[in-house]
């Protein structure tokens, strides 16, 4: 068994060379880009009903859309006489 070394240094890992240089006008982008209050969004409707609506409204629509396309009933007779 190898022993775990606990003051192993981590790699340091980036996403951009922009985030490698970590200069100023990265760093505009990554303020501007995701702001301070972003991430608080107070919806009364939830992704849950969401989805919950938008599927029982696909349901319906597919019934409706089966029961009121019928064709009309048409009875087909052969030529017989020219």
């Amino acid at each position: 068994m190898s022993q775990i070394e606990p003051n192993k240094p981590k790699k340091a890992l980036w996403r951009s060379f922009g985030q490698l240089e970590n200069s100023a006008e990265f760093k505009t982008y990554l303020d501007r880009e995701f702001q301070q209050d972003a991430s608080v969004f107070e919806d009364p409707v939830t992704r849950r009903s969401f989805i919950k609506i938008m599927g029982a409204s696909f349901a319906l629509a597919g019934l409706a859309g089966c029961s009121s396309f019928r064709r009309p009933k048409q009875t087909i007779l052969p030529y017989a006489r020219m």
